[in-house]
């Protein structure tokens, strides 16, 4: 019988706590690290011992966090897409489509976009000076449009519909069934479940699944993630059907 150990590694160390999780509310993944000397960039990656490592949290040196945190033996909490948090603006245009006024602001802040949106010009269009990913939430406000503010990997915000982003475009990525991979299903009401299963490191926000479990049959949608590498690798999830 071969024994898989997990592990987890930052900039190619090994790291005895390690928590990556995202959540559909949220633009952005967030890492819990512990006793830790925090590189630049901040790279995680999760697997087991003798086979592939997958890298579930990326970031360059995070604007909120003091100077002098950096190269210390910390306890961190570390945030990815950093770049859309600085503050851009003030910005008028005049005759602006929704996608080109987002690419403008991946530019203004020096980040990533995945842009799949289109909005009617506006005649007029101000920005305010604030946070990137406040100005995005702002413009879709305006233009009246639904989306989804997603970290893919490789730090890129996905900008539009749940549904058509390249995660949920991926197709089934697990199959759960009780008893062989998943611990354990509550249900927390409005369709949507909680699910512990083994370190599946690959899972991301948006990822479908299928289930079969006695509380829930079928393919679901994952809202929230949480991977924690602290002994044993456990992934726990949020869905909806």
């Amino acid at each position: 019988m071969t024994v898989l150990y997990p592990a987890a590694l930052m900039g190619g160390k090994t790291v005895l706590y390690a928590e990556v999780g995202a959540a559909l509310s949220t633009p952005w993944r967030t890492a819990q690290l512990r006793s830790v000397v925090l590189p630049d960039p901040v790279k995680v990656e999760l697997g087991y011992q003798g086979g592939k490592m997958v890298t579930v949290f990326e970031a360059q040196a995070p604007d909120d966090l003091a100077a002098d945190w950096r190269g210390r033996s910390e306890n961190a909490t570390v945030r990815g897409l950093p770049a859309w948090r600085r503050e851009i603006g003030p910005q008028g245009f005049q005759d602006v489509r929704l996608e080109t006024l987002l690419k403008w602001v991946a530019g203004a802040c020096g980040g990533q976009i995945d842009v799949n949106v289109q909005g009617r010009p506006q005649r007029h269009y101000q920005v305010r000076r604030g946070p990137a990913h406040r100005v995005v939430q702002e413009a879709l406000s305006a233009w009246r449009v639904e989306a989804a503010l997603i970290e893919l990997d490789g730090g890129v915000l996905h900008v539009g519909p749940e549904s058509r982003s390249p995660h949920a475009a991926a197709g089934v990525q697990a199959q759960l069934v009780q008893g062989r991979n998943l611990y354990e299903v509550s249900d927390v009401g409005g369709g949507r479940y909680r699910l512990a299963l083994p370190g599946m490191a690959w899972l991301r926000v948006a990822h479908r699944v299928t289930v079969k479990h006695d509380l829930v049959q079928g393919r679901v949608r994952i809202t929230d993630v949480v991977h924690r590498w602290a002994g044993p690798g456990r992934t726990w999830l949020e869905v909806v059907t």
